[in-house]
């Protein structure tokens, strides 16, 4: 496989992260053992950059700015984007996330790379639910809707309200939600109740 064609495909589809696996589902006419090797070439030429082991993304000849939080999803998978990252972007909590933090059902991680830091944290697979498709710069992300962003920071670190949240933000979340996703993760939320 030659670069330009990747390069192509990636254009033409706009495919930004991808795996070998993926690459092989694209190119299904090439060896696994070809491909790897074409790979690892591409990182030593710096024509791909390696996210982490297994994820890579192309170094394009202009710089792509691709958000934070799609790149959380495809580092890890399954995950959506949770907890500090949509409370302060629903201005739930006052500071900014210093890393984008996801749920999953798999084990818990850390990754590090050009894009900044990524935290995962593990939920039962029966709540990992109450995340929609968020769309950004022509990007589909998986975040989880405030509600069960709130719900899955407290169940995640044990606790029964975010002393630090901001009541008027906190007054905007649907009560119903709140009490459907502290329900299914059996999360007592009585001391929220005082932020709303």
């Amino acid at each position: 496989m030659k670069y330009d064609e990747l390069l192509k495909f990636a254009v033409d589809s706009k495919v930004q992260i991808f795996s070998i696996e993926d690459l092989m589902k694209i190119f299904p006419d090439e060896k696994e053992e070809s491909m790897a090797r074409s790979v690892y070439n591409w990182i030593v030429t710096k024509k791909i950059i390696r996210l982490k082991r297994g994820i890579y993304q192309i170094s394009y000849p202009e710089k792509k700015i691709i958000p934070d939080m799609y790149v959380a999803n495809r580092l890890y998978s399954p995950s959506y984007v949770s907890m500090e990252t949509i409370l302060s972007m629903h201005g739930i909590i006052p500071e900014i996330a210093m890393s984008v933090t996801s749920v999953t059902t798999k084990a818990t991680r850390r990754f590090k790379n050009i894009y900044g830091s990524f935290s995962y944290r593990t939920v039962k697979k029966e709540y990992f639910t109450g995340y929609y498709l968020l769309k950004e710069r022509g990007f589909e992300i998986l975040a989880a809707e405030p509600e069960k962003a709130v719900i899955d920071f407290l169940y995640l670190n044990n606790l029964s309200r975010i002393d630090r949240a901001d009541k008027g933000s906190m007054r905007r979340l649907s009560k119903r939600s709140l009490r459907k996703y502290a329900d299914l993760m059996e999360v007592n939320i009585g001391g929220l109740y005082a932020d709303l």
